[in-house]
């Protein structure tokens, strides 16, 4: 899995061409942040069977960094935060506007969330799983439910998540970061809250984001898996540029053929007039 890169806060100075400039009229840059194993890692006990969080696979011996704990109907959720949590959400809420988009419950999301952030000063807006697109068991976020932010602005606004596949409706957008458990020397946040600081400055985060992460081929096979109807579609017109292509190059040919006599006459043109020109000036040198 790629995990964040390391970008070092971009100084006017140091931004390209054009960013200086353009950065001073951009909108704000929309961070929207996935929940459990990216911001935190949560640990359930004493649950019946209610799915609180989407179901992936996670270790079993985890350990506590910097818990809570949240009450639950049915038992209680032990909290791990990932470190530097807070500061990370207090530096993006200055300059961005914070969306939390997780495909968890809200009756179990929501008191996680409220403890983050009580005041709701930073986190701006909350989207939970029936925000999400569900595909073949598989909880896809579309940013375009956001709405205007998004349909306006589609290039300034990131989906930081550590799942691959929640990035697989636009995965030119996404930052994926390594999933959180318990380590308490990670410092994943640092990394990405300086890459976000250089986004700010971008008219355009997704071609920054596709070189760095390439989560378009990355994502291809399993999109494919997931939208048959899609691949078969793009595949049909794959054939048909093909064939397309193949009749325009039989043209191309033909018409080389026929171009051929006419190329040699633009040299021999060329030349007549080379030669006019050099009978000229020896008659003005006369």
């Amino acid at each position: 899995m790629v995990g964040p890169v390391c970008v070092q806060t971009a100084s006017e100075a140091e931004l390209p061409l054009g960013f200086k400039a353009a950065s001073a009229n951009l909108e704000r840059l929309t961070v929207i942040l996935d929940m459990d194993e990216c911001l935190l890692h949560s640990k359930f006990h004493g649950l019946g069977s209610i799915d609180y969080r989407q179901q992936e696979e996670r270790p079993e011996d985890i350990g506590e960094v910097n818990s809570f704990c949240i009450p639950l109907d049915d038992g209680v959720a032990q909290v791990n935060i990932r470190p530097g949590l807070h500061d990370f959400l207090e530096e993006l809420a200055k300059t961005c506007d914070v969306v939390v988009f997780t495909a968890a419950m809200p009756d179990y999301a929501g008191p996680v969330l409220d403890k983050l952030d009580p005041t709701g000063r930073l986190i701006s807006k909350r989207l939970y799983r029936s925000s999400c697109r569900q595909v073949r068991g598989a909880f896809l976020k579309d940013l375009s439910v956001l709405g205007p932010v998004f349909d306006k602005h589609p290039g300034r606004c990131v989906l930081l998540d550590n799942n691959p596949c929640s990035f697989l409706c636009q995965p030119t957008n996404g930052i994926l970061v390594t999933s959180f458990y318990d380590d308490a020397e990670d410092t994943a946040l640092a990394s990405v809250l300086q890459l976000v600081q250089h986004l700010e400055h971008a008219p355009d985060v997704r071609p920054i984001l596709r070189d760095m992460f390439r989560l378009e081929s990355l994502l291809r096979e399993y999109r494919a898996m997931l939208f048959p109807e899609e691949d078969e579609q793009q595949q049909e017109k794959e054939n048909a540029a093909a064939g397309s292509n193949h009749g325009a190059q039989s043209a191309a040919a033909d018409a080389a053929a026929d171009g051929a006599a006419w190329d040699s006459d633009e040299v021999s043109t060329c030349s007549t007039e080379d030669a006019w020109g050099a009978d000229a000036t020896a008659v003005m040198d006369l």
